[in-house]
């Protein structure tokens, strides 16, 4: 069902029709030695770096099998930020560490919505994953100087205006304000590393 751990599997279905669930089994061994009932799938929701699976009682003719699950504990547990955070964990190889703490925290307060994805079974991009989930929400998510990845959305301004523009001072070509990606090679991301290649320069320099 899955390659990571899941907290529920809620339903199965044959081409449409439901399958009810049997017995949640312990381990992956137990799955594999013990016959569902009949009409029934038993399941394994797996563990920490094991995968979830299910066990039919009989073959099915129609084919087509999926199943309605859930990962995370709660609605809490399923928002964009904390499933941005568990992507770029289980499929990035980041750590904890590699992500602001605050700034999950932070987009759960703007929008503790729960959502959910299915990414299908061919190989997809993490990148464009994300981009997906955030979009639903306006967020976005990036590494600052440091390299810690942060959540963040832009939000309404409030308080006094640092500067005001006026229509007439705006140039554009009919279509409003849109926002531009720099056209650098890496399109504005700070630097990680910069290597300087320098030696001594011995012509005599002109007065300036």
């Amino acid at each position: 069902v899955s390659t990571n751990q899941l907290n529920s599997v809620d339903t199965g279905y044959d081409d449409g029709v439901s399958i009810t669930p049997g017995t949640g089994r312990a381990s992956l061994a137990l799955l594999q030695s013990n016959t569902p009932t009949a009409g029934t799938f038993d399941y394994y929701l797996g563990a920490s770096g094991d995968g979830c699976y299910i066990r039919l009682a009989t073959d099915l003719s129609n084919g087509g099998v999926t199943v309605d699950g859930t990962q995370g504990a709660n609605a809490a547990a399923r928002t964009m930020a904390q499933i941005g955070k568990r992507i770029y964990i289980n499929q990035g190889g980041l750590i904890s560490g590699d992500i602001s703490s605050s700034s999950v925290t932070a987009a759960d307060t703007a929008n503790s919505s729960g959502v959910g994805i299915w990414i299908g079974t061919e190989e997809r991009n993490i990148r464009d994953t994300l981009d997906e989930i955030n979009s639903t929400g306006g967020f976005s998510d990036f590494p600052d100087r440091s390299g810690i990845i942060n959540f963040a959305r832009l939000e309404l301004p409030t308080g006094s205006a640092e500067q005001i523009y006026k229509t007439w001072q705006i140039i554009e070509n009919g279509e409003g304000i849109e926002r531009i990606a720099s056209n650098d090679t890496n399109r504005g991301l700070p630097a990680w590393q910069t290597v300087y290649n320098w030696q001594k320069n011995y012509t005599v320099q002109g007065e300036a």
